[in-house]
């Protein structure tokens, strides 16, 4: 006797086809829901899209971001859904036909009328299920059958590859910028919602199409069949909370900080010792500034602050993989490079950096994150999304794009309103007052008499941007940017000199500091020499007859000098060149020295002056770049005149707290960023 074929259970597998149904919906309608009303702020397009833009998306992900199929996966899950829908109506009409005329042959079944034992659906068949005498399937129902099952086959693979694709976006996204796209994962559960309601369908179809109606379409909803129903939800819980834990896991921690207050910070050295403290190579330096406790140093693995005395790092800020959102514009700066990365306070005791953003890989979401850390105990004070634009820093508030937050507790201050004129004022990056922000600035214009370079400044106090003032004959550099130094800037005196004059008073602060300071005959801030210390620096007349030319690739020499007066914010002193210690008037290269009867490279600082620098011997294989060539100013001219001749110098200086120190390109070329740092404490006094 053969042994009997398994049979299906047909009540229970529609009772479990309705569960399923019921819970793939409610799986769906809350993601949706949960989509919508999600408060993250990003605003993405409800299916996501690549943004396209010029972050460049493929040196942060390694071109591992894939094509969205969310659009390219609900269409045919909803078609192919609709298809069995059709199949089953069509069968059904089949079905009414037949038996309304009677063709007991097309069904097996008999009529109504014959005899009573006709009308027996278990022993001839439904009438209409497709079955002939003998319980089999019509070849045309098995067709439908069958194809309601390829149905929910396909249905449950277009939804498994769109949300495989969704979670790996996430996944992308997620490494490349520490920030985990909820929405994405939201999307996905949708999908996976729509699939599993589609599939269900269609096998419910399968079994019309194969046994008829349910005769009991009803029955009591037993505790379990919730559980199942809640279940597919509460996975979709499960995974939002275990993506959120994955960030949190994957953010390396940083390295214990060295807690230090601001009391007994050690100051900018105005002297220089004859031999380097310590020296360090750095492969693909980013960006050097100082803090308030020393020098900080920017590279693709995070930001570090270091100990003046011996170089090693007090506090490290990093992460994973990270990439860094640096504006696109030239900009003079103390180092090597041609944008600035690294945004501090007038006072130094906060940086400001931008990374990469989802709105970098999603369309609707914002491009950046900003990220504000205190630098001398290097805990990040706040973290937030960003749509770009304007950043900058007074001593205890930030101003990203058109919002200020308050640096005390990231509060939101105010927001400034959108910006519909064409062409768009242009926006400062870059410390601002102690107490103010520069809202907007004219481009910069060289008088054609004069030869000054000026700007007008729409300046604002942090607390009422409504407040705003604007300010005109504000010096400029002779590149054309605005620098301000710590929180004070120079604008044009009606005798034809210029005057040291704090942002905060320009801006009608409440108990701003007014003093202004007399800085004698100017055309421009020196932008080299201001960055590169923290005072500031004026540029003198030219020579008359001539222009400061940029980029003229004429050998300098050591006069004419483009420094004019240095102010120091913190005593009120004006200094000219000839009286300046320290970095701001020194000349910093590597010259070419005789020696005996021969030649030797020797890095060289120079104090304005006239003090004891430095004349050290520096092997010329530290770099590729030949000693003795305009790169690394062998005429030893002032930080600006080499910059205005040669464009980026192979060397530059930087003052920080507690030390000097000189950035030497040891790459190929002016712009690589293999640098060795040369750090030169106070010297004897």
């Amino acid at each position: 006797m053969a042994p009997a074929r398994p049979s299906l259970n047909v009540p229970r597998a529609r009772r479990a086809l309705r569960t399923g149904l019921a819970g793939a919906a409610a799986l769906l309608a809350v993601a949706a829901a949960a989509r919508l009303v999600w408060p993250s702020g990003l605003h993405l397009a409800f299916i996501p899209d690549d943004a396209g833009n010029a972050l460049g998306t493929a040196e942060a992900t390694g071109d591992d971001f894939p094509e969205d199929v969310t659009v390219p996966s609900i269409l045919p899950i909803l078609g192919l859904r609709a298809l069995s829908s059709l199949v089953r109506r069509k069968m059904d009409l089949d079905a009414g036909e037949d038996w309304a005329t009677g063709d007991g042959r097309a069904t097996g079944g008999h009529r109504a009328d014959d005899g009573g034992s006709g009308g027996n659906r278990a022993v001839g068949g439904r009438a209409g299920d497709g079955r002939p005498g003998d319980g089999r399937l019509s070849a045309g129902r098995r067709v439908a059958v069958v194809l309601h099952l390829a149905v929910a086959a396909l249905v449950l693979c277009l939804g498994g590859r769109a949300a495989a694709v969704c979670a790996r976006r996430w996944d992308t996204i997620a490494r490349a910028t520490g920030i985990g796209v909820t929405e994405l994962l939201l999307i996905a559960l949708m999908v996976i919602g729509l699939a599993l309601a589609a599939a269900a369908g269609a096998l419910s179809n399968a079994l019309h199409t194969a046994h008829g109606d349910d005769p009991s379409p009803g029955g009591r909803w037993r505790p379990a069949r919730w559980a199942a129903i809640a279940a597919p939800t509460l996975a979709a819980v499960l995974v939002l909370a275990g993506s959120a834990a994955v960030v949190q896991l994957r953010s390396p921690e940083d390295a214990p900080a060295i807690q230090r207050t601001a009391v007994g910070l050690p100051a900018n050295p105005t002297s220089f010792s004859p031999e380097p403290a310590w020296s360090r190579d750095i492969a693909e330096l980013t960006d050097v500034v100082a803090g308030a406790a020393g020098p900080l140093i920017l590279t693709p693995d995070g930001l570090q602050g270091l100990d003046p005395a011996d170089g090693s790092p007090t506090w490290t800020f990093r992460r994973e993989n990270i990439t860094l959102a640096c504006p696109e514009e030239d900009a003079e700066k103390p180092v090597v490079g041609d944008r600035p990365c690294l945004i501090t306070s007038p006072d130094r005791s906060y940086a400001a950096l931008r990374l990469l953003g989802p709105g970098a890989f999603l369309k609707g979401a914002p491009e950046y994150q900003t990220v504000v850390l205190d630098t001398v105990s290097g805990s990040p004070v706040m973290e937030h999304l960003s749509e770009g634009g304007r950043l900058q820093l007074t001593d205890d508030a930030v101003l990203d794009g058109r919002s200020a937050y308050s640096l005390k507790d990231g509060s939101l201050m105010w927001t400034l309103p959108e910006e519909d004129d064409y062409p768009r004022p242009d926006h400062y990056t870059g410390p601002a007052g102690h107490s103010s922000f520069v809202l907007e600035l004219s481009d910069p214009s060289q008088d054609e008499g004069s030869g000054a370079v000026t700007t007008t400044l729409t300046v604002a106090p942090e607390s009422d941007p409504a407040a705003a003032r604007t300010v005109d004959g504000v010096l400029a550099t002779v590149h054309y940017h605005l620098v301000l130094s710590n929180g004070w800037g120079a604008v044009l005196a009606d005798d034809g000199g210029a005057r040291a004059v704090g942002l905060d008073a320009l801006a009608g602060v409440e108990g701003a500091d007014t003093a202004t300071a007399d800085l004698g005959p100017a055309v421009a801030v020196n932008g080299r020499a201001s960055l590169s210390t923290n005072l500031l620096v004026t540029v003198p007349p030219p020579p008359e007859g001539t222009r400061w030319e940029i980029d003229s690739y004429d050998p300098p020499g050591p006069d004419p000098g483009m420094v004019a007066a240095v102010f120091d914010p913190a005593t009120g002193a004006v200094t000219d060149a000839a009286r300046t210690p320290g970095l701001a008037a020194a000349r910093v290269g590597i010259a070419l020295h005789e020696a005996g009867d021969g030649v030797e490279t020797r890095l060289t600082i120079a104090p304005g002056d006239g003090g004891a620098g430095v004349s050290l011997p520096v092997d010329g294989t530290t770099s590729c770049l030949a000693p003795g060539r305009k790169s690394f100013n062998p005429w030893l001219a002032d930080l600006e005149r080499d910059r205005l001749n040669h464009g980026e110098s192979g060397i530059t200086a930087l003052g920080a707290p507690g030390v000097t120190l000189v950035v030497q390109i040891t790459g190929e070329s002016v712009w690589s960023r293999n640098v060795r740092l040369l750090a030169f404490s106070a010297g004897a006094p």
